[in-house]
């Protein structure tokens, strides 16, 4: 299928050095598309990664995000056990530039305003390395739960997820947050090699309709970043008015914010908009230019200094916590704060430290989701046997990715253990796939049906 005439002619006016390389390399077949996976660092090192992966697929790294691969087999990789342990992400490696730009210090609080399906928000989870908050957003609730289980599969702990428009959130959260991250929604023009059918559903007038919403999120986006803030913007489209042009104008209104410069290893300098504030300093990615499908990103700096707005709410108080409690003494080797500890409908959460009164809000999940109170008992959750490491369990089932019993246990089936009774930790090469009940030398499956399906 040929490029949309009216996104060829717009190329030809908008880049006339780049668009004949342009259009060559977008009318490549799907297969020449590039494909990544990007290290968990939650739970495993890039060069670590590298090597279990070896014998399953060829990696070379990402010039532009020191956890990234270029990986071609990355839907075999799918199929193995790691993926199901949560090791990687599965991420087109242009979109992996715009989080591993943004500087990140511990502790900080983070929103990822159009989140799903988790991709940058895992990646930032990783660099905050489990201290500070991540908020996760996206206004669909289907997409918002997607989210929610990336994020669960990748065993983030500090992360709250949100199913809000960002007007709610900046009404709610003033001046809260340190760093804002915003994969705008665009007409999607980077996805065209990758995804053909999305040449087909082109709208040549969609960028103008796109310029609207775009112009509207970085709105409330600076009302939620406290002063001294930073916000990354990115798009996987071409079209300056998606780009340079949103942020030119916003620069225009906005006195108070600078432009940070940009320029990871194969991105180029945006172009700059008569009339318009210079805007050289944000990045573009041409697929004809560096491996990648296409990508924008602007780093925006809000003048002043400061500490983000105090805003903090308190649990509910816990019903029968006596049988968490009892749990993790009997199953686990760490202790848990009861003034973190919240409850819901017999549900048990952690809650991440200086997590914000989210009352008002549409909330998916607040922190991590330990498991259910039943009668007479505590059920674990999956979330919660993601979010450990071995160590931490009282008594673990480590399996080969070539044992037959760890394929097993992804299916759903019981199987013989050499264990004591109680819940056990079932993993591959050490890193957690889940929980089993173990009684008389038989392990009952715990694994969460459909989980990564």
């Amino acid at each position: 299928m040929n490029l949309p005439e009216s996104f060829t002619s717009k190329m030809f006016e908008y880049f006339p050095e780049e668009a004949e390389g342009l259009i060559e390399a977008l009318n490549q077949p799907k297969e020449r598309a590039c494909r990544g996976i990007r290290a968990n660092t939650l739970k495993i090192a890039p060069g670590e990664l590298a090597a279990l992966l070896s014998p399953y697929a060829d990696l070379s790294p990402v010039p532009w995000c020191a956890e990234g691969f270029y990986c071609a087999e990355r839907e075999r990789l799918s199929k193995t056990p790691f993926y199901a342990a949560g090791l990687f992400y599965i991420q087109e490696p242009s979109a992996q530039a715009p989080a591993a730009a943004l500087e990140i210090r511990p502790g900080e609080a983070i929103l990822d305003l159009c989140a799903a399906p988790g991709g940058k928000s895992t990646h930032l989870a990783g660099k905050l390395a489990g201290g500070g908050l991540i908020v996760a957003n996206d206004v669909s609730n289907s997409r918002a739960r997607a989210l929610l289980k990336n994020l669960e599969l990748a065993g983030v702990k500090n992360a709250a997820v949100l199913n809000e428009t960002p007007a709610r959130i900046a009404e709610r959260l003033p001046e809260f947050f340190d760093k804002i991250i915003i994969d705008a929604p665009c007409s999607g023009e980077g996805m065209f090699r990758k995804e053909p059918a999305a040449r087909a559903a082109y709208d040549g007038h969609k960028s103008e309709q796109m310029a609207a919403a775009q112009k509207e999120i970085l709105f409330y986006a600076d009302k939620a970043l406290r002063p001294g803030g930073r916000i990354m913007y990115s798009t996987c489209t071409f079209s300056p008015l998606e780009n340079e042009m949103i942020i030119g104008d916003f620069l225009s209104k906005r006195g108070d914010y600078e432009l940070i410069p940009l320029r990871p290893p194969g991105f180029r300098a945006a172009e700059n908009m008569p009339g318009l504030p210079e805007t050289a300093g944000a990045a573009r990615l041409f697929p004809h230019r560096a491996e990648g499908e296409g990508h924008f990103m602007a780093c925006l700096k809000k003048s002043g200094e400061g500490e983000r707005a105090a805003d903090s709410s308190r649990p509910a108080k816990i019903p029968d916590i006596e049988l968490f409690y009892k749990f993790a003494e009997e199953n686990l080797k760490i202790t848990f704060n009861e003034s973190n500890l919240a409850a819901h409908k017999g549900s048990v959460y952690l809650r991440p430290a200086g997590l914000p009164d989210l009352s008002r809000l549409r909330v998916i999940r607040e922190g991590l989701y330990l498991g259910d109170i039943k009668k007479n008992r505590f059920e674990p959750s999956q979330a919660l046997a993601m979010s450990l490491k071995k160590a931490e369990a009282a008594r673990v089932l480590d399996f080969a990715p070539e044992d037959e019993t760890a394929a097993r246990y992804l299916r759903g089936e019981s199987f013989p253990a050499e264990a004591g009774d109680g819940w056990a930790l079932v993993c591959v090469c050490g890193f957690p796939l889940g929980f089993c009940k173990v009684k008389a030398g038989r392990a009952k499956n715990k694994y969460l049906k459909g989980w990564i399906n």
